[in-house]
């Protein structure tokens, strides 16, 4: 969390996004969930984007055009109504492969959903360089091909991974920070329970000791009677 938040706090953007009242809105990289071991991918594809905000607002848009950041930022206009069934066709006007980059990734909020549909658009995943030139033939116009360690390949061009220093493990790490908050409740959950056995042993040995003490006193007493 400390290396996310130093990442994040990084360049000239985060007193941009204070001076315009933003401090608080969470990146994209903040609002999706990537399957594991496809985090560079998703990097390759979507780089300073990862760092993207959602504008609901109109009005700040001309604000921003008076004071433009002077660093790199991709914004979501989420100006426009969003509503489970429009979603759904506008999604459905999307047609997805099963090999689809954007079957592994997902997200809660429905903007960064519709804008990832755009964003992913003809973008398919392969394991590996060698997967991904066999399906370079099928390839049509605006296609390409991601691989698991983030080559791009289209019909007619290949471009090589290599990592951005300021976006470079942020998927990765907010996956593990997830996993962890996740098992960390879980864990939580069964120390609740371990205690509430616990304090049902310790009431129980609390019982079985009184027992113990009422009969030690028993035998003590019949042997003062006998002798």
């Amino acid at each position: 969390e400390q290396m996310q938040a130093k990442t994040a706090g990084a360049g000239q953007l985060p007193e941009w996004l204070r001076r315009h009242g933003l401090a608080d809105a969470q990146a994209l990289w903040q609002q999706i969930q990537v399957d594991a071991g496809w985090e560079e991918a998703v990097e390759a594809i979507l780089r300073e984007r990862l760092s993207a905000i959602i504008c609901d607002d109109p009005a700040k848009l001309a604000a921003w055009l008076q004071d433009r950041p002077q660093s790199r930022l991709s914004v979501l206009l989420g100006d426009f109504a969003v509503d489970p069934a429009s979603t759904a066709e506008m999604l459905a006007g999307m047609p997805v492969l099963h090999d689809a980059l954007s079957c592994r990734v997902r997200s809660d909020n429905a903007v960064v959903r519709i804008v990832l549909a755009e964003w992913l658009h003809g973008i398919r995943a392969a394991e590996n360089l060698p997967e991904a030139l066999a399906l370079r033939p099928n390839l049509r116009p605006g296609e390409m091909v991601v691989t698991r360690g983030g080559d791009v390949l289209t019909a007619r061009s290949l471009t090589f991974f290599a990592p951005d220093q300021g976006e470079h493990g942020l998927l990765e790490r907010q996956r593990e920070i997830e996993s962890l908050a996740e098992n960390i409740a879980l864990a939580d959950e069964r120390l609740a329970d371990l205690r509430e056995q616990q304090a049902l042993f310790d009431e129980q040995l609390a019982d079985k000791q009184e027992e113990i003490d009422e009969t030690r006193q028993y035998v003590q007493d019949r042997q003062q009677r006998v002798h």
